[in-house]
């Protein structure tokens, strides 16, 4: 998943759903995600235009 990926949609997800393996990454760091993207991704998705935390929000 990032940002300049084809924007993520229903019809992209009816066609991802026939494959019989699939594996969405989510990276958070710039350097070790970019070596990811050379070695092993295959499509580059979004979500859209959405801001996303990494999910490291503590309240307390």
């Amino acid at each position: 998943m990032t940002p300049q990926g084809k924007v993520f949609n229903q019809s992209m997800a009816e066609e991802l759903a026939k494959e019989e393996e699939l594996v969405f990454l989510c990276g958070h760091y710039e350097g070790i995600d970019e070596r990811a993207l050379e070695l092993i991704a295959t499509d580059c998705l979004s979500v859209g235009d959405y801001v996303l935390t990494g999910g490291s929000f503590r309240p307390w």
